[in-house]
């Protein structure tokens, strides 16, 4: 499915597009695979799209929804990539503020990391 399925930013906005008409052949061949699910067909592509939308947007108890999983998954290979950017950074322990690295230091009298803020 190399071009069935793309991701790409347009007006500031990351946009996922999946035709509708690929999922017949994505689900046949999903199904197939060795998952240990039974072999179904999809009979009403139009129904059957409306369920993956409902499945995606489905919460958990906490919130999340598979939409989160999957940006959780592509935000953490991005940053295990080095990613264009990024920068490390370091929570001030007094403000709990997330700033760059070189805008912390090290306390010897608390013992905590703060920001320039905290110092």
């Amino acid at each position: 499915m190399s071009k069935a399925a793309t991701a790409v930013i347009e007006k500031g906005t990351i946009i996922i597009r999946l035709p509708i008409k690929n999922l017949k052949m994505a689900v046949e061949g999903y199904v197939d695979s060795d998952f240990g699910i039974e072999p179904m067909i999809v009979t009403n592509v139009q129904a059957f799209a409306k369920s993956v939308v409902r499945a995606l947007n489905e919460e958990e108890e906490n919130g999340s929804t598979p939409i989160h999983h999957m940006f959780d998954a592509a935000f953490e290979q991005a940053l295990e990539n080095r990613s264009e950017g990024v920068e490390e950074a370091n929570r001030c322990e007094q403000c709990d503020r997330v700033v760059p690295t070189d805008e912390t230091s090290f306390d010897e009298e608390s013992g905590l990391t703060l920001c320039r803020k905290c110092l």
